[in-house]
């Protein structure tokens, strides 16, 4: 491809300020490879605390799920309905349609809800629970024609029909044809075969348009064109008239809705109970929906995978949204089928905020499947993980999301349905697969892994590798089981694969920002960035890791560090401004990092304590260290401190359906 850009041009667009604030990760990371994480989920928080109850407390039964549906239907704005102690089984699908309405169970230890069969669809799927408005792609589009600006707040759409104040949009724009922009080895957006491991996909998105940034509407002015103003500012620094921006919009959407405090079955859901026939079976589906939320919910699913199609079988599955927070769940299973399930899934969503949950006997726990932007993935645990990959973004189109205090056993952006950019991870415990995985492929996953064309990547303050079987530091373009860092290479051997197999790229650790983090070969941190640093020589080989030479979004060498003349700290978060009101008392904050001491995880020297949603698990579960065995009894209540409690349910109901 050839780009008619100058370079005078280039450089002021490098040079403009994204944010008109100071941000967290200020002094760490270029404001052209990082965005504002502090509006990721529910737009002022989940609010539901003091809601008031719709009607009187539902008591368990078995039959359809008309009875809850109805009570649901019935519920003004801003109220829930209550769900009694006991277990409701249920042949039919719960819905919720409508905004500003939240299903409340007594807690995850009290009210169970068992699923053995759904009803049809309306949300592009079937789920045991779901969120949505009925769309079925009924969405409007419009040509994005000015404001392409990373930073810029105002943009022009041609059309405006369908479009009001408050609606979320999907900015999108073409494929790159060729690598990359703006010069060759820079950003490339692809999502075909010539670039994946097996092909990519449409995901949510429409096909040929894999790059997605998501945004609220806040003002529109004009009379053709319009000016629509947006809430947060433009992400991405490559959008550009030549690759035909477009705007598209849901007219129909939902918001406000919870579900909370509740244990879900859906076991014994399978393809057979579809009376659509339709492939994508879900525990908890929220789609089409905005600030709208899944806490303190136990979802487990221990049938065998194998009785299910390979699309969509996913326990929290989230799908054309915007600002969703699921925070405080236990999700359990599958485990046998490593590359048809992801445990929580988001396809073509932005602004998620997932957050302090526990996955376990999961097979890929947090995966992304599509576009996505402005995500923060944050102290979650996952425990028993049967695959080869732990975390990370498996589509196209997804940049600039923040993965931070994680205890997975890796973060990996693949190539295996298309190319990422601008990821960020932030003092996150990535031990790595110390065995090859007992379900699929031969290979270990190393403790971090970016595969080609995942460029621009930010690796900052993370606790890497366990003692066995990691020895040496990285393998770029290259596989080494034993390396701490897996640079610029994929797999030869993936199932479905098509050209992008084995592929190899020197760029990806050509634009790689690495600072501050303690791996377990070095067994020190790395403060590589330049002569002045401590262990420049010894222990960073007199190269920096730091790319403040290259020509398109470089990285200054951080103002924060151990420079020899004395530490200076790096923030605690990247997207908390202070300690969170779920943070239990007593645990250090922040748990893992260079300039933490005394940590309580082994072969971490100290740099490593385990995050509230692992103590939840290892001490109030009393799971196995090893993630071994069945589900097991959960109440968020137990595990974490809340800053308000829900108002108690009113008069209890007893019901015949």
């Amino acid at each position: 491809m050839t780009h008619k850009h100058s370079l005078s041009f280039f450089l002021i667009l490098l040079c403009l300020p994204s944010y008109g604030h100071a941000q967290l990760w200020s002094g760490i990371l270029a404001s052209s490879r990082a965005t504002d994480w502090t509006t990721a989920g529910v737009k002022g928080g989940i609010p539901s605390a003091s809601w008031t109850q719709c009607g009187s407390t539902i008591a368990p039964y078995t039959g359809t799920a008309a009875t809850i549906n109805n009570a649901i239907a019935a519920c003004g704005a801003n109220q829930y309905v209550q769900l009694g102690a006991g277990t409701f089984t249920l042949t039919s699908s719960i819905f919720i349609q409508k905004s500003n309405v939240v299903l409340r169970g007594m807690g995850a230890d009290q009210t169970f809800i068992v699923q053995s069969q759904s009803s049809a669809g309306s949300c592009g799927g079937d789920g045991a629970i779901e969120a949505c408005i009925y769309n079925t792609w009924n969405v409007l589009s419009a040509n994005w024609t000015a404001g392409y600006s990373q930073g810029t707040t105002q943009i022009t759409l041609d059309s405006i029909s369908g479009l009001t104040t408050g609606q979320f949009i999907l900015l999108t724009q073409l494929d790159d044809a060729s690598d990359g922009w703006p010069s060759t080895g820079d950003i490339y957006v692809c999502s075909v075969s010539a670039c994946s491991q097996s092909g990519g996909g449409q995901n949510g998105n429409p096909y040929g348009r894999a790059q997605g940034e998501w945004h609220e509407v806040t003002a529109i002015s004009g009379s053709g064109p319009y000016t629509v103003t947006l809430t947060t500012p433009i992400r991405a620094p490559n959008w550009r008239s030549g690759q035909r921006p477009a705007a598209t919009f849901y007219p129909s959407q939902i918001s406000g809705v919870g579900i909370e405090n509740l244990s879900l079955d859906w076991t014994g859901m399978t393809t057979s109970d579809l009376s659509v026939g339709n492939t994508f079976i879900h525990g908890i589906l929220l789609a089409w929906a905005k600030d709208s939320w899944v806490k303190g919910v136990r979802v487990i699913n221990t049938a065998s995978t194998s009785s299910y199609s390979c699309s969509g079988v996913d326990p929290i599955f989230i799908s054309n949204s915007f600002r969703i927070t699921i925070q405080d769940n236990y999700v359990y299973g599958p485990y046998d089928n490593p590359v048809c399930v992801e445990q929580i899934t988001e396809r073509s969503s932005g602004d998620l905020l997932i957050q302090n949950n526990i996955i376990h006997r999961g097979n890929q726990p947090i995966n992304s499947q599509g576009p996505e932007s402005g995500s923060v993935i944050a102290y979650n645990y996952a425990v028993g993980s049967t695959a080869e990959s732990g975390i990370g973004m498996h589509a196209a189109g997804e940049f600039m999301n923040l993965w931070e205090g994680n205890e997975f056993q890796n973060l990996e952006y693949d190539n295996v349905h298309g190319t990422h950019f601008m990821q960020t991870a932030f003092r996150n415990f990535l031990p790595g697969q110390t065995a090859p995985p007992s379900l699929f492929g031969t290979y270990y996953s190393m403790p971090l892994g970016d595969q080609p064309f995942a460029r621009f990547s930010n690796v900052v303050g993370n606790v890497t590798g366990s003692a066995s079987p990691f020895v040496d530091y990285e393998a770029n373009m290259t596989y080494d089981g034993s390396a701490v860092y897996e640079l610029g290479w994929s797999e030869s051997t993936a199932p479905g694969g098509g050209p992008g197999q084995g592929l190899t790229d020197s760029n990806v650790k050509r634009t790689l920002m690495r600072w501050g983090n303690w791996d377990t070969v070095s067994n020190t941190v790395r403060w590589c960035g330049n002569s002045s640093d401590t262990g420049w020589s010894t222990t960073c080989g007199s190269a920096s890791e730091v790319p403040s030479g290259i020509a398109n979004f470089p990285n200054p060498v951080p103002t924060l560090g151990d420079t020899g003349a004395g530490y200076s700290a790096m923030p605690p978060s990247f997207y908390l401004s202070s300690k969170p009101s779920w943070w239990p008392s007593g645990k250090p904050w922040p748990p893992i990092g260079p300039d933490v001491t005394g940590g309580n995880i082994a072969n971490t020297a100290g740099h490593a304590y385990t995050n509230p949603a692992a103590d939840c698990y290892l001490n109030v579960m009393h799971g196995p260290v090893d993630g071994s065995g069945g589900p097991l009894s959960f109440n968020a209540l137990t595990c974490y401190p809340q800053s308000s409690g829900p108002a108690p349910p009113s008069a209890l109901q007893a019901v015949a359906d």
